[in-house]
């Protein structure tokens, strides 16, 4: 066990829904886990277990009925469960940054993939105005794009590289932690490989620390440094496993006996709550 203070330390976290005239329903209850610095945690549960839920509350962007009702969010050593008006949006700029399962609904349909970034600069001020078009240019690069989709619009891109523009967009600020809800989960599994491997090789260029939301619990094994499995309504933690297959891991290392060590152990861990069939 390490004695470094992680990054991120979620403690006894639980939150609710309430609309008015209704009972309030647990969506989140008692959640802890912890993410150090440079570490890639996959957080896998069934649909309706509380995934977005978490990501929304630890990155402060729940919206009402959803509320905190209770635990920390210990954010390099400050709790940020807590934290309002221009408090939160400080601890927004650079702390995490998130990217959602659609890139079309995360990008402006008539401005340009250059315009996007550029809108991210001014908002943040942390790159100078005369290193805007490298800075893009060096991204989209890190993500397998040329530089030429700086100047196509959303609507010319193919979902793979809609998700790739995404990703970029999370990275522009440098956050601290980028939080991924489901980012592939509507694309096919060609691309959904291809986009799994060049996430693993670009956290290895950064260091980025990465919370990954799926249900999918080969992704969250192939990608993860540790797999956080997630109890259904209300969402609370099952399970913690450290994944300790060697990196750089090929896409074969899942027809592998160790992954499927990982994979079993998972899917017995969803069998005894009852989300899978037994033997299934």
């Amino acid at each position: 066990m390490t004695d470094i203070q992680p990054l991120l330390d979620v403690r006894d976290l639980s939150v609710v829904y309430e609309s008015t005239g209704s009972a309030a329903v647990e969506a989140v209850k008692g959640v802890s886990f912890t993410l150090q610095r440079g570490e890639f945690v996959g957080l896998v549960g069934e649909s309706g277990s509380g995934k977005s839920t978490l990501g929304f509350a630890l990155t402060r962007l729940s919206k009402p009925p959803a509320r905190i009702s209770g635990g920390t969010i210990l954010f390099d050593g400050r709790d940020v469960a807590t934290v309002e008006g221009e408090e939160l949006r400080v601890q927004r700029h650079g702390g995490f940054a998130m990217v959602l399962q659609s890139g079309m609904n995360a990008l402006n349909p008539v401005r340009s993939i250059r315009n996007h970034f550029v809108d991210i600069f001014r908002a943040h001020g942390h790159v100078a105005r005369a290193d805007w078009e490298a800075r893009a240019a060096e991204l989209v690069g890190k993500v397998e794009l040329p530089r030429q989709v700086l100047d196509r619009f959303p609507g010319e891109l193919s979902g793979g590289m809609r998700q790739r523009v995404s990703i970029c967009r999370a990275m522009l600020g440098d956050p601290d932690i980028l939080l991924m809800d489901e980012p592939f989960a509507a694309l096919d599994a060609f691309t959904r490989d291809d986009l799994n491997l060049e996430l693993q090789a670009n956290s290895a260029r950064t260091q980025a620390t990465t919370l990954f939301i799926t249900h999918n619990i080969d992704e969250a094994i192939f990608l993860g440094d540790q797999v956080v499995v997630l109890d259904r309504r209300p969402g609370r933690v099952a399970l913690v496993l450290d994944v300790e297959l060697p990196r750089p891991r090929p896409l074969a290392v899942r027809e592998t006996r160790e992954f499927a060590d990982y994979r079993g152990l998972i899917r017995r861990t969803f069998e005894e709550l009852g989300v899978l069939r037994r033997g299934s």
